[in-house]
């Protein structure tokens, strides 16, 4: 079969398509006929061993994928041959196929198109665990969503919406508040992307207050951080969706948040935590992850 491979660190143009054998379904595992794969900023930093989840070299990139089941393995009992699939995988999407625990999958309804699947799972059941379940909003609440144009600060957006909160986007260019705007939010604004000054930090504030009238009830926003020697390792990376008004800034996932978050939550004095999304977790973080899966799981199953 065909694979797109990691030999070596690099920018996506050091990837190589290469014939490599097919896989066989251990024991809990099953072979999925990848019909789409993910692309995620996690990816990006995998491929440059910039990221805490380092696969063996030579591996597929790709962390999400959905496809039709091939051939199961020993003990696998909720899927068989046939079956329409998507689900997370860390690894090894980007191949014609792909062997993966089927703890990890989940079964993809006739209605959605594969590309749907394979792009449903990191954005969405990020925003969804982090708006529904950590700042548990209501409708009629003031939402700011920051980094709103990328994949999960877009799937806040739509999901703030369809839970009925006022859904406010900051991006880092005009033209990306106005995708956000097209996609449900209902405003936006610019902010700076470079570190801020007290000046600038008092300024955004002051922005945030006006556009809002008054204040927000929750804050989605994205932290990444090296908290190791290596600063060009990202040894934390989380989105939080903080919420307004419960005391000062808190560690929210056993070291998954430092310095980064606490300069993403200056302008509030909230209480944050977070979702991490990388095969790399803490036992904790891991039944987070499942959870967020298990909640798209429902809304997907119930037609949205």
């Amino acid at each position: 079969m065909k694979a797109v491979l990691s030999k070596a660190p690099g920018l996506p143009d050091t990837l190589v398509l290469e014939d490599v054998p097919s896989p066989v379904a251990k024991a809990g595992e099953m072979v999925v006929s990848v019909k789409a794969v993910g692309v995620n900023f996690p990816d990006f930093l995998i491929i440059q061993d910039m990221y805490q989840y380092k696969p063996a070299r030579p591996f597929s990139p790709g962390g999400e994928i959905s496809g039709i089941v091939k051939s199961v393995g020993d003990g696998v009992t909720a899927f068989k041959v046939g079956d329409k699939v998507f689900g997370s995988t860390g690894a090894g999407g980007m191949a014609e196929e792909i062997a993966v625990p089927a703890a990890r999958m989940n079964k993809l309804p006739d209605f959605m198109p594969f590309e749907e699947g394979a792009a449903l799972l990191m954005t969405y059941g990020t925003s969804h665990y982090a708006l529904k379940d950590r700042a548990k909003i209501k409708p009629g609440e003031k939402l700011l969503v920051l980094g709103a144009a990328g994949g999960v600060g877009l799937a806040a957006v739509e999901l703030g919406k369809a839970m009925g909160a006022e859904v406010i986007a900051a991006a880092s260019s005009q033209d990306k508040v106005d995708f956000c705007l097209s996609k449900g939010a209902d405003k936006g604004f610019v902010y700076p992307q470079n570190p801020l000054s007290k000046d600038q930090q008092k300024a955004l504030s002051e922005t945030i207050k006006e556009i809002s009238g008054g204040g927000v009830d929750v804050v989605r926003a994205r932290v990444a951080a090296a908290l190791g020697p290596d600063p060009g390792v990202v040894l934390a990376d989380a989105v939080i969706a903080a919420r307004a008004g419960e005391g000062d800034v808190q560690d929210g996932g056993e070291g998954a948040f430092g310095p980064a978050s606490v300069g993403a939550a200056m302008l509030w004095r909230v209480a944050e935590d977070g979702f991490r999304v990388d095969p790399a977790m803490s036992e904790r973080n891991e039944q987070r992850r499942h959870a967020g899966r298990d909640q798209v799981q429902h809304v997907v199953e119930a037609g949205g």
